[in-house]
């Protein structure tokens, strides 16, 4: 492509056989019709090829951004179910920590619970030892009073 491309610009910048970087000035003696017509074709063709491999290079990024975008359609098919399922799976830990919330909160109902009853229970531990300490003073007076029956019978 390159070659056809500087063979074009070297046949249109060539002058009396040598090579020049300069743009063409018009020559003292006039071009034949041939020579006029082939550098004309030889500009057309340029502009021609060009024209083409621009129009080419648009065609392929138009052909890649639409192949991208199927690629990202298709990621964006296959991420649907893993979207559903992370909703899916968010939905169920939501439901989750609510419910370990209640448990949390039932359990720590049971801790008063069971702090109230130890309390109780050493409530009624007091209690019992008093009521031991009467069983014992009345078991005592009730002997006392048994002994005295029995020396007053006699």
């Amino acid at each position: 492509e390159d070659d056809f491309i500087t063979s074009l610009l070297l046949n249109l910048t060539k002058e009396e056989g040598n090579i020049t970087s300069s743009p063409v000035e018009p020559q003292e003696e006039p071009r034949s019709d041939i020579e006029e017509e082939r550098a004309h074709a030889q500009m057309k063709d340029l502009v021609n090829y060009i024209t083409n491999d621009y129009e080419y290079q648009v065609v392929q990024t138009q052909l890649e951004i639409q192949q991208m975008n199927e690629e990202i359609s298709q990621i964006d098919a296959e991420l649907k179910p893993l979207d559903e399922q992370i909703s899916n799976y968010e939905y169920k830990l939501g439901r989750l920590q609510s419910y370990v919330q209640q448990e949390e909160s039932v359990c720590d109902d049971l801790f008063k619970v069971i702090s109230q009853i130890e309390r109780d229970n050493l409530e009624l531990e007091k209690h019992k030892y008093a009521l031991e300490k009467m069983r014992d003073s009345n078991q005592t007076v009730l002997d006392v009073c048994k002994t005295d029956a029995e020396r007053s019978r006699c």
